[in-house]
């Protein structure tokens, strides 16, 4: 994200995820109800300059979720410029997600994959890829540990990890 984002929050994981955007240095905009409630699909209507919209599928604190059709309703009212990012930490594995209707998909295998903490995951669809290389191109922070395209130097034909690799999580995948 260059300069904008929305955080779609309705626990804490989506609070946090804000909170990495502001502590980023971002514009962050925050829909948020003030009694707890689920933020309806109607409500979300970010600004046509919006450059990402951020959503937790499935929140954990509280057990608001989305459907895959409500993530596609929410994909077609934003902006076609507008990056859409999917957190599924708690419901990966339960859910079956296209993974068209986002530009960006990360989860944990602890929740919904019941196997031990420590290893995530983190799918890229290619307009996110675009954007994360005209950042690198501009300069721009591009990620203070991992980026896009620091992840690809260690995938492309290396297939290597950029920090020791959960094992016992990788082979639990394989079953």
């Amino acid at each position: 994200v260059d300069k904008n984002s929305y955080h779609i929050v309705n626990g804490n994981f989506g609070g946090v995820w804000a909170k990495t955007g502001k502590a980023s240095g971002k514009d962050v905009t925050i829909l948020k109800n003030d009694d707890g409630s689920k933020i309806d699909v109607e409500q979300i209507n970010p600004p046509v300059e919006t450059e990402f919209v951020a959503i937790t599928a499935n929140e954990t604190s509280t057990g608001i979720a989305y459907s895959p059709d409500e993530i596609a309703k929410i994909k077609a009212r934003i902006s076609q410029e507008t990056l859409l990012g999917v957190d599924i930490t708690s419901s990966m594995g339960m859910v079956k997600y296209d993974w068209t209707q986002a530009d960006g998909w990360f989860f944990s295998v602890q929740k919904g994959l019941g196997l031990p903490a420590g290893l995530g995951i983190l799918i890229v669809g290619p307009r996110a890829w675009e954007k994360g290389q005209t950042q690198k191109e501009l300069t721009n922070n591009v990620g203070c540990h991992h980026s896009f395209s620091g992840l690809e130097g260690k995938m492309a034909g290396k297939f290597q990890t950029p920090t020791t690799p959960n094992f016992l999580d990788i082979a639990g995948l394989g079953f």
